[in-house]
């Protein structure tokens, strides 16, 4: 039996030295090929401790981010392969040659976190005195975490969250033997570098918290212990997987504003790197608001336009009971279909006494198709690219022939009691937006009682709105099942947030003909592109309940949740990923359950076999259809025999 050798233990070296020279290579990996603010404010902070900055751009990086990067930077240099992985800080170490033969130490990091949001001074000197060859802000001993491809979250790389090495072993003949040449962890370096005899360390230690990998699992308790560094990893998983580990990115946040960190600069950097129904889940971003006016400051009052679009006049007696909730002096604006109504609309408001509006006008949409959509974007075009309002009110009175009394009345209450509940309630709406510059809009959450829409949200309009966001110039990654989005048309939100949609000049005929499935498409799609033309401008959503409706939609939402996973077992998460592997189910028959059989057990044959099932399917839709329709011929021939 061989014994392999004990690997020999290099000497160590001295501590920092008080003059010593400290180059950070910073390397900044942006799916938009930008320099955000977040990288900007985290390199200013940096400069005290550095003798050097050199940051890594992508080739094609944008030229205002170039510009302003050098204002931060000593030193730019330009990766030219697609790729931010190792071979960019190669590219950067040999570009940088001169600064890195001089440097007494090297930092690897990059545009992998937020921050600092504590001091950076205690940590460099506490690691500056010891003696060590390299040291991480801290480890990860449980390896890479899970990724979940299928469920739109295949775990994306971000750069090193923080390695310093000391710079005769950048320039030793082993760094260049242990370099690896593809995307490797930065823990997994680090322990080669140990396992090869250099002394390392880590400035938070692993080991010392619950789970092996504290910038993902821990970030609270790291901070708390002055880990000066946010890693964005946290804000970049799935999020059963993050529930599965406790992991409340709100209560996280809250941390960090604690300390005094910005975390609007988050905030803005997530909405437009995230999905926004991801974001809203990870950051818990529902607010439960009460009916007693909290944190609202009536001395700065916004500027409030109210968007009321009315297919029927009866709608204006409920409108009032609702407008009286507003703050006095918000101009309303009436949207309906002709003018007969027009004239019957304003004769009921010019009749209201003590209205709480200065002033309203009527505006007759004679646009055949998409209605309050349409309205809004064609009638009312003028109120979102105009800088008179800060805020506009979106309510409608549409109905939907296809529900039933029942489903559409708590349909409208869901909508309006949460958003014009009551005048204490809507001070506290009105108050997220005095708090937050950046919240662009408000709106319930999704209906899901006496609603079919959970678990198919997008429908057919998933490609349409990839279409239109390409149109647009919308980077902002979409939710894979449903997008966040004021699903029954009504919201409260900045002008600036819809300004993107308002610009395009849509006409009648773009909303589609009757009696084609076009009909209601663009109008369905923009409701659900909002808040993802809000974040690709930076601004983020949040949605808000009363604590009625809390009540009624939680323990509705617990029950139907209970009884779904009834049949799987583990965390939501393993049972989620189980029933995506399985695949869609339609009506359990014979053929879906064979594919879905095929899809578990044997992935290969099922891909191979997709065609097949599709042309199956197809075959038996067209098959039910002649058969219904027979029945219909035969019920009428009977009834007329």
């Amino acid at each position: 039996m061989m014994v392999a050798e004990a690997p020999q233990t290099i000497p160590a070296p001295a501590p920092f030295p008080e003059d010593g020279r400290r180059v950070i290579l910073y390397l900044i990996d942006d799916r938009r090929d930008e320099v955000g603010d977040d990288a900007i404010a985290s390199l200013r902070a940096l400069r005290p401790w550095a003798t050097e900055i050199v940051a890594i751009v992508r080739a094609g990086t944008d030229a205002a981010g170039a510009d302003r990067l050098s204002t931060v930077a000593d030193t730019i240099v330009v990766h030219s392969a697609p790729s931010m992985d190792m071979l960019a800080f190669s590219t950067a170490i040999r570009e940088a040659r001169i600064s890195i033969e001089r440097a007494d130490e090297v930092v690897f990091t990059g545009n992998s976190w937020y921050g600092p949001v504590r001091d950076l001074g205690p940590v460099f000197e506490r690691m500056d005195a010891q003696a060590l060859h390299a040291w991480q802000m801290t480890g990860n001993v449980d390896g890479r975490p899970e990724t979940f491809p299928e469920e739109g979250f295949p775990g994306r790389v971000f750069s090193w969250l923080w390695l310093a090495v000391r710079g005769d072993v950048v320039r030793s003949r082993g760094w260049a033997e242990l370099w690896p040449t593809s995307i490797v962890p930065q823990h997994e370096f680090a322990a080669a570098l140990e396992g090869a005899g250099y002394r390392t360390g880590e400035a938070f230690a692993a080991a010392d918290y619950p789970r092996g990998d504290p910038a993902l699992f821990a970030p609270d308790l790291l901070i708390e212990d002055g880990f000066p560094l946010l890693s964005k990893a946290v804000f970049a998983q799935y999020p059963p997987f993050l529930d599965r580990h406790a992991v409340l990115g709100r209560e996280l946040l809250e941390v960090v504003d604690d300390y005094g960190f910005p975390v609007a600069g988050i905030l803005k950097d997530l909405a437009r790197n995230v999905p926004p129904k991801a974001l809203n889940a990870i950051g818990g971003m529902l607010e439960v608001l009460p009916d007693v006016s909290l944190g609202y400051d009536p001395s700065k009052p916004f500027r409030i336009a109210v968007i009321a679009y009315v297919p029927d006049v009866a709608f204006i007696a409920e409108l009032k009971e609702r407008l009286v909730n507003l703050p006095t002096g918000f101009d309303l604006v009436v949207t309906t279909g002709d003018g007969g109504r027009a004239r019957a609309i304003e004769r009921a408001l010019a009749a209201w006494q003590d209205a709480p509006f200065a002033r309203f006008e009527t505006r007759v949409s004679w646009l055949r198709r998409g209605r309050d959509k349409a309205a809004l974007f064609i009638a009312c075009r003028d109120l979102i690219l105009g800088d008179d309002y800060d805020l506009l009110v979106a309510v409608h009175g549409r109905v939907s022939p296809r529900k039933t009394d029942n489903m559409q009345n708590y349909s409208r209450r869901h909508q309006l009691d949460n958003l014009l509940g009551s005048p204490g309630y809507v001070e506290n709406v009105l108050g997220l937006f005095q708090r937050e510059q950046g919240l662009g809009l408000v709106f319930p959450p999704m209906v899901h009682i006496g609603n079919a829409i959970m678990g198919r949200g997008w429908g057919a309009y998933r490609e349409p709105a990839l279409a239109l966001c390409k149109r647009l110039g919308v980077k902002v990654p979409l939710d894979r099942v449903t997008p966040l989005a004021p699903f029954g048309g009504m919201w409260v939100g900045r002008p600036d947030a819809l300004r993107p949609l308002a610009r395009e000049r849509w006409s009648d005929n773009d909303y589609g003909k009757q009696g084609r499935r076009t009909h209601v498409e663009l109008g369905r799609v923009q409701e659900r592109l909002i808040p993802l033309v809000a974040a690709e401008q930076g601004y983020h959503c949040r949605t808000v309940l009363n604590s009625e409706h809390a009540a009624i939609s939680h323990t509705s939402l617990e029950f139907k949740a209970d009884q779904m996973f009834s049949t799987t077992r583990g965390y939501p998460v393993e049972q989620i990923r189980f029933m995506h592997r399985l695949g869609f189910t339609g009506h359990g028959g014979v053929v879906a359950l064979t594919r879905m059989y095929l899809r578990l057990n044997h992935p290969k044959l099922a891909r191979a076999t997709a065609p097949l099932y599709r042309v199956l399917f197809r075959t038996f839709t067209i098959a039910q259809r002649i058969r219904q329709g027979l029945g219909r011929l035969i019920n009428e021939y009977g009834a007329g025999a």
